[in-house]
């Protein structure tokens, strides 16, 4: 599943579009420090790459297409299914989180806020990879098909992706305002909240991890021939 995966992120444009604007869109919080505006939303790059790698494999079977196929007809277990398609996801994060924290602290000098920063982001990433593998396993929507324009909306699924990215996004948000509080704590002068903020990442964070994709998988091995008939019917 996660060489699959990895072929996918690498050829398929609509993946191949979805990572550019992951890689991008963090660096566009240093465009304030470029013009003039203040150099402290430099600081939200991290977070930000947390946030969106995370939740961003909340609707990834709908890409699959005829490929889902193969992973019922091989008997592919939930848990395999589940952690595969994180990998790539994964790796990319292993990459831009700690070097959006640190490109962060470069641009203001606040070095102290590293922890704060990293633990804010990987707490976002990890949340968000066990809420995308719960919701990825309980409703689909239509996502634009092979060879099409990836930012192109099919018709009639405009309501339901804003309602379902909305709910993944908020969720993975609401559960870190702990994390969001220490990271705040830290920025305000108390460098132990940051690393409090840095510990509690790696807890809670793979906490929600595991319970994420344990959870995920008994619901795609419970209902994996409904996804195949819902994916059906988005095409």
């Amino acid at each position: 599943v996660a060489a699959r995966a990895l072929t996918s992120w690498r050829r398929d444009p609509r993946y191949v579009t979805s990572g550019a604007l992951m890689l991008v869109a963090p660096l566009g919080l240093l465009l304030p420090a470029v013009t003039g505006g203040g150099r402290i939303w430099s600081l939200a790059m991290a977070p930000a790459a947390g946030f969106m790698l995370g939740w961003s494999t909340h609707n990834d079977i709908a890409y699959d297409g005829t490929a889902f196929w193969g992973h019922l007809a091989t008997g592919v277990s939930g848990r395999a299914d589940r952690i595969g398609r994180l990998a790539p996801t994964g790796m990319l994060a292993s990459a831009l989180l700690p070097a959006y924290a640190t490109l962060g602290c470069a641009v203001t000098g606040l070095w102290s806020l590293w922890p704060a920063l990293f633990g804010a982001g990987l707490g976002l990433l990890f949340t968000g990879f066990g809420v995308a593998s719960v919701m990825s396993a309980m409703q689909l929507h239509p996502v634009p098909g092979p060879g099409e324009n990836p930012f192109g909306a099919p018709p009639g699924s405009s309501a339901l992706t804003v309602v379902m990215q909305s709910l993944a996004g908020t969720t993975v948000f609401v559960l870190n305002l702990p994390l969001l509080g220490f990271g705040i704590g830290a920025l305000a002068g108390n460098v132990w909240m940051g690393w409090l903020c840095l510990g509690l990442a790696v807890v809670f964070g793979s906490a929600a991890l595991v319970l994420g994709t344990w959870w995920g998988a008994r619901i795609y091995e419970r209902h994996a021939p409904e996804l195949l008939g819902d994916l059906s019917r988005i095409r």
